[in-house]
């Protein structure tokens, strides 16, 4: 798939969409394996941010290095701490992903502030049944709300993916190159309006 759009205005929603289809990660004390290294073995040990899944490993490594190895005590205590800590660092994560992409979803909405009224290129990203987004050059993305298709009544098809206009046939999918004006900004909840050239 990756190969097949390649060069291609839809390459980055494509590249994006399949990530974000995968299986999120989970820290478990059971060795799962490691899907993208192929690998039936996997451990945390550091990044260039410290987390507190590389600081556990050091811990236990701690442990083992002072002598040699781990008592049965000191096991017993590690096999009953990591399932829950496991699941407290999945957990985290979760949050501090959602958090850091609303902080980048108000930063980029006070930066486009600035363009209302401007006009840009941009590729259709995903389609709902209450309008498509759209994401220019610069990776900011925004809505372009059904009730503003002013040309025809758009039904959404959802097997599809894809927005049909009930009289016109005409169709809005996913890689669609369209010309958007920026028409509304709402910094408060991070929302970017846009409205297609030919109706606005």
């Amino acid at each position: 798939i990756l190969a097949d759009v390649k060069g291609k205005p839809e390459q980055r929603i494509i590249s994006t969409l399949i990530l974000r289809s995968m299986k999120h990660a989970r820290y478990s004390p059971q060795a799962l394996g490691h899907f993208g290294l192929a690998s039936p073995y996997y451990l945390h040990f550091t990044a260039p941010i410290r987390r507190y899944p590389d600081l556990l490993v050091h811990r236990v490594l701690s442990d083992v290095l002072k002598t040699g190895s781990l008592s049965g005590k000191k096991k017993t205590a590690w096999a009953n701490f990591m399932p829950a800590a496991g699941e407290r660092c999945t957990q985290n994560e979760i949050t501090a992903e959602e958090a850091e992409r609303e902080s980048v979803d108000i930063k980029t909405a006070q930066f486009m502030k600035q363009f209302v009224g401007d006009v840009f290129p941009g590729v259709i990203s995903s389609v709902t049944a209450f309008g498509f987004f759209v994401e220019l050059d610069n990776g900011v993305e925004g809505l372009v709300h059904i009730s503003s298709l002013l040309d025809d009544y758009y039904i959404f098809d959802d097997s599809r993916l894809i927005l049909m206009g009930k009289n016109t046939r005409k169709i809005y999918r996913i890689g669609s190159e369209v010309e958007v004006e920026l028409v509304k900004v709402n910094v408060d909840e991070a929302k970017i309006d846009f409205e297609l050239t030919e109706f606005s």
